[in-house]
């Protein structure tokens, strides 16, 4: 039985130069017993290397024939026999409806694909800093990053126990590879040679590898700036106004800084990571198959440096 390998993010571990490379090597992988599809739609503000991005829309969407038409395409291409690989970063900040994963999982089966998910994970309080960036990046957003912490803050999908265990227990998938955003833990401290290393593709040598970091964060100075002229009326039909100039400049030393640079106090930074301890020391049981993160009465044990994805 075919494989379908779904990447499914999270958003800002790396998913854009991981798609980039698939797209880019897909010849390579198609030869190596790979596929890489792209189903011929394109979406508002949606990159086509985000070949999964169909299986985010639900029945509420107004791209629904989108959806069942890239299907059915999908199960043509899975009756060839080789592997499959899906991604969409997307899919995870959108699976909060009932029913979304098992409707897929029954979707995979039905096509006779043995489905296999593929995440990484961030620690919270590093990925909250790099999605506000983003979004003042690219998105136009004019919140500060204090009022972005009172606000969208809250509807982001950052309990990974949840999230992982409803997978798990509604899609039914073949395994959930879980994997920690971490340079120290990843294949070669990277996105992409890790999920080569996941699927067995062995030929990445021969590869074309786009730059290390092809969605990169502005220093958190800089991003204050942007924000700033994101506030501004008369630039709002201007798309990616003054981000490309920034990007144009940009040197390996600015992405230093940008790393160096934090929005959050260390009090704030550990307050934040005291509310998701407990979840995160059952993903690290459950799903990193780290068993010296046990619990004692109430209180969580750590014998490692490493607890889940808290890592200091």
């Amino acid at each position: 039985m075919a494989k379908a390998y779904l990447h499914i993010g999270t958003p800002k571990t790396g998913t854009t130069s991981l798609q980039r490379f698939l797209s880019a090597n897909s010849r390579l992988l198609e030869e190596s017993g790979f596929l890489f599809p792209k189903f011929g739609f394109s979406y508002p503000n949606v990159s086509s290397y985000r070949n999964g991005y169909f299986i985010s829309r639900t029945d509420a969407s107004p791209f629904v024939e989108q959806r069942e038409e890239s299907y059915r395409r999908l199960a043509e291409l899975a009756r060839d026999g080789r592997d499959i690989i899906l991604t969409d970063e997307a899919i995870w900040m959108r699976q909060r409806k009932r029913g979304f994963w098992k409707a897929i999982g029954k979707r995979f089966r039905e096509m006779g694909l043995e489905l296999h998910i593929v995440v990484y994970l961030r620690r919270q309080d590093a990925l909250v800093e790099s999605y506000w960036n983003q979004r003042v990046k690219g998105n136009r957003l004019t919140e500060s990053f204090d009022e972005f912490m009172q606000g969208a803050f809250r509807t982001m999908p950052l309990h990974y126990d949840n999230r992982l265990s409803v997978i798990r227990d509604e899609g039914k998938p073949e395994s959930i590879i879980v994997r920690v955003f971490e340079r120290d833990q990843m294949v070669n401290g990277s996105t992409i040679d890790d999920f080569c290393r996941i699927i067995g593709f062995v030929r990445i040598e021969d590869c074309v590898v786009p730059a290390s970091d092809a969605n990169t964060s502005f220093p958190m100075d800089v991003a204050e700036v942007k924000r700033l002229i994101n506030r501004n009326a008369s630039y709002e039909g201007m798309d990616k106004f003054f981000t490309q100039a920034i990007a144009d400049t940009y040197t390996p030393e600015d992405a230093v800084a940008a790393r160096n640079l934090s929005l959050l106090t260390m009090a704030e930074r550990k307050e934040l990571l005291q509310e998701f301890e407990e979840g995160n020391a059952y993903v690290a049981r459950e799903f990193l198959n780290r068993q010296e993160v046990s619990r004692a009465g109430n209180k969580i044990e750590l014998t490692s440096r490493e607890f889940a994805v808290l890592l200091y």
